[in-house]
């Protein structure tokens, strides 16, 4: 069933995906991803602190590191190859944001605002489940599926990076 094979990919996950590809999860491939350190602990004036890697693509390193303090979230994806590639970083939204890349969270009186400090090549904005049934729906429980906003952000090359910043802001900021 398509529906089931792109929910496993990592096409339906919030990472950087390489080429619009997927990769195979078994567990002989554990090895390739996995948590480098983190801080937890957070004491007052401190912030979240986690580093992961993931190899599961062939040649591909992929480096990510997730700070969060308050309302604020950056994450930080290096990616190192020796050939160039389309590099993606997905976010997959709540079904809930309405406005592309600064969208009003419900009617909770909050925005998300997805900046990209860094810049990009190209950015995509899928909202609801596409023809080709790539992107724009997500299952938040076993056998439902439900429309979403996806924002895909894409940079090509060899070696690059994404500086992202996700904050939570009042409806009133915008």
């Amino acid at each position: 069933e398509p529906h089931v094979d792109y929910l496993h990919s990592a096409l339906a996950h919030n990472t950087v995906v390489v080429d619009e590809k997927s990769y195979s999860i078994s567990d002989e491939r554990t090895h390739l991803a996995g948590i480098l350190e983190y801080n937890l602990n957070v004491k007052e004036n401190e912030y979240l602190y986690v580093r992961a890697f993931n190899n599961s693509y062939y040649g591909v390193y992929i480096d990510r590191a997730i700070y969060h303090k308050d309302e604020i979230i950056f994450v930080h994806d290096e990616i190192l190859s020796k050939d160039n590639h389309v590099y993606s970083q997905m976010f997959h939204l709540s079904e809930y944001v309405k406005d592309e890349i600064v969208g009003q969270i419900g009617d909770s009186g909050y925005i998300i605002r997805i900046t990209q400090l860094s810049g990009v090549d190209d950015a995509h904005i899928y909202q609801g489940m596409q023809p080709d049934a790539k992107y724009g729906y997500r299952s938040p429980v076993m056998k439902e599926i439900v429309n979403c906003t996806t924002v895909r952000f894409e940079k090509y090359g060899s070696k690059t990076e994404f500086v992202t910043m996700i904050a939570i802001e009042p409806l009133e900021n915008i």
